[in-house]
């Protein structure tokens, strides 16, 4: 015989069909679940990513200016982000046509990926054979000669790149073009790759130019990186120093002359008024000043008109810069 569901059985399968049911313990508990992305493990740290813009804004403007005495234009380059992502979903954001060039990491025998949109390499050879640099109206490919002349170009950058990382010990050297139906075989669709992307701007056109590092060099590049490009300590100006000077001068700390010695729990219950407490250490002993519960001096007791004072002997520091500081 078949059971016949009730109005409030068919809401629940509804419910759970749609992810709507939860846990009665956590729904009572307050607590929520949130979802966990190991994806997204092992991402670069801000400072990683401070090193990385540093070391390649000085590479952008180094290729501005050869690129522009090359091209004999005014030329721009700018750094606009660093990544680290699945070589998937770097081609995921490649328009349906653009260039590809693959270069070798040396000395790692790795290699890289240079995009660049098609938008800037129509212009860029337009303007090596003497015309003015404009785009074209319909976007299509470099033909075989074209290739060859922009091949200069991709070389000249590569060149730039290897000078900017001869200080982290790393070079790039041209490979080959590499057709847009074949670059998804130059890594692992799930490879984690160092994605730089930088902006060209000429006077009649612009785009976005990608160089992609493999993990095995962008960890060879970190890992120097953080090494060598440490944050620099901020010295305080002599204007700040003198004033915080000033204001520690008219700090006040509590100061105190005291004499130490242990006594047992059994004596402070027996003690009585106008009782003697003996120390065991002679008379002539001098005590100590504590200023701000850190001990400073040895000293005697004293008087000073109708107030108590302390005579101080001897600083018990190794030495008075010691607890000036």
């Amino acid at each position: 015989m078949e059971k016949i569901l009730n109005q409030d059985e068919i809401d629940a399968l509804v419910r759970a069909a749609r992810g709507g049911s939860r846990d009665p313990a956590l729904a009572t508990s307050g607590r929520e679940i949130a979802t966990c992305d190991f994806r997204a493990s092992g991402q670069l740290t801000k400072e990683q990513i401070r090193s990385l813009t540093q070391i390649h804004e000085v590479f952008s403007r180094n290729l501005s200016h050869s690129l522009g005495a090359y091209l004999r234009i005014a030329f721009e380059v700018a750094m606009v982000s660093v990544e680290q992502l699945t070589f998937r979903e770097f081609l995921h954001r490649v328009p349906d046509l653009a260039y590809f060039a693959s270069f070798r990491v040396s000395p790692l025998n790795a290699l890289g990926i240079v995009q660049v949109e098609m938008s800037l390499t129509l212009p860029m050879v337009d303007l090596l054979l003497g015309g003015r640099g404009r785009p074209e109206k319909d976007i299509r490919d470099l033909t075989e000669i074209e290739e060859g002349i922009y091949q200069s170009i991709v070389s000249m950058i590569l060149r730039q790149l290897s000078g900017t990382w001869h200080n982290v010990g790393l070079g790039s050297d041209f490979d080959q073009r590499q057709p847009q139906s074949e670059v998804a075989r130059v890594f692992g669709p799930t490879e984690r790759v160092l994605a730089l992307t930088f902006e060209f701007r000429m006077p009649e056109a612009r785009g976005s130019v990608n160089i992609v590092v493999p993990a095995v060099a962008s960890n060879s590049l970190l890992r120097t990186l953080m090494q060598r490009w440490t944050p620099v300590k901020q010295v305080p100006s002599a204007a700040a120093v003198a004033r915080i000077s000033t204001n520690l001068l008219s700090a006040r700390f509590p100061v105190e002359l005291a004499l130490e010695a242990p006594i047992c729990t059994r004596k402070l219950l027996e003690m009585a008024l106008g009782e003697v407490v003996p120390f065991r250490f002679p008379a002539n002993q001098p005590a100590t000043v504590f200023v701000n519960n850190t001990p400073l001096f040895s000293a005697q007791a004293a008087r000073h008109g109708v107030a108590r004072a302390a005579l101080i002997e001897r600083t018990i520091a190794s030495s008075p810069e010691q607890w000036r500081r």
